[in-house]
């Protein structure tokens, strides 16, 4: 049986693209807020280390003075913090860094960091739904990036963009810019290779909503692909089969699709591999695409049990997040 458009899923990149961005613009920069934790680290520690590197560079910004820092040297201190707030989930400070970061490259001589700052601001703006700012900014990051012309910086934007344009049903949209995101990102180094699967995966969501889900299943069979380099259970790798399970599902493999999907459900929850916030977010959003995938095809008992999990895990959730998870597959549900 296939299903009719309004019956689809959303797409399954709007939680993993705010992780993916953050891990980037840290890690070009130097940092290290998403960088690989040891094999013995556990979650409490990971989260400590993240709490006392945000102390320390609270106390370096505040005897800025003493040292003489420089408008490019405090923005990059703000810039780490956004990213380790991100960490934590504690949006409104991690905006607020981001805007000190943005502010402090505005007037250093790095247009490099600016387009930076304004990327990570711009993917903040989507992750909380404040679409139009998140596109405005994003639009000025991408000029930062051609200006100094940017060879990974303007295709990750293009991304950013494709993502942004799924959440407004603007499918044409995201289908352009995610082409832009893929042939820029093509033959980039093999570090970038997840940035590359996430606009391969906003390429099959927007092409399965025009109506072309055997175009949009290569799509997800290539970003599947590249996603057998990285551990099943990243959220690469958990990204990748929720659209895999999309493009089954909306191809009629409904046994195939309703398998991947299930198995992005468990692979979340086992996952201990990243800070504890971070990690509630991302099963939050997980589970709630499958709990909407349940209702739509109908195992309404199965998903009421998924909707209670939902609800226990907003209960953790800092105030400023509960009403940050986008629903994967909502959004044609609710198309007119």
């Amino acid at each position: 049986m296939r299903y009719s458009s309004h019956q689809c899923l959303q797409m399954a990149i709007p939680w993993f693209v705010r992780f993916a961005r953050q891990g980037v613009v840290c890690l070009i920069l130097g940092c290290v807020a998403l960088a690989a934790p040891t094999a013995m680290q556990t979650a409490q520690e990971r989260d400590k280390m993240v709490h006392d590197r945000i102390e320390t560079n609270l106390r370096k910004i505040h005897t800025a003075g003493d040292w003489k820092a420089t408008d490019q040297a405090l923005g990059r201190l703000w810039l780490q913090m956004a990213c380790d707030y991100a960490d934590e989930e504690d949006l409104q400070h991690s905006e607020d860094a981001y805007s000190r970061a943005v502010r402090l490259f505005q007037r250093s001589s790095s247009q490099q960091d600016y387009a930076y700052a304004l990327d990570g601001l711009g993917v903040l703006y989507l992750h909380t739904g404040r679409v139009k700012e998140s596109e405005n900014i994003l639009k000025k990051s991408l000029t930062a990036y051609e200006e100094i012309h940017s060879e990974y910086g303007v295709p990750r934007v293009h991304v950013d963009l494709a993502t942004l344009y799924l959440h407004e049903k603007r499918f044409a949209g995201a289908e352009e810019e995610s082409a832009k995101g893929i042939a820029g990102l093509e033959g980039q180094q093999e570090s970038y290779a997840s940035d590359l699967i996430e606009a391969l995966l906003a390429s099959s969501y927007a092409k399965c909503f025009q109506g072309r889900c055997e175009d949009g299943a290569r799509d997800a069979d290539r970003a599947r692909a590249l996603a057998a380099k990285f551990r099943k259970d990243s959220l690469v790798g958990i990204a990748t089969l929720l659209a895999v399970g999309f493009e089954q599902w909306r191809n009629g493999s409904e046994a195939e699709g309703d398998h991947s999907m299930r198995e992005a459900v468990a692979l979340i929850k086992e996952n201990d591999d990243m800070p504890t916030a971070v990690l509630l977010d991302a099963q939050l959003k997980v589970l709630s695409e499958f709990a909407e995938y349940l209702r739509q095809s109908h195992q309404k008992a199965r998903a009421q049990q998924i909707e209670d999990e939902v609800a226990q895990l907003k209960g953790g959730l800092r105030s400023d997040c509960k009403n940050c998870t986008v629903s994967v597959m909502g959004l044609t549900s609710s198309r007119k």
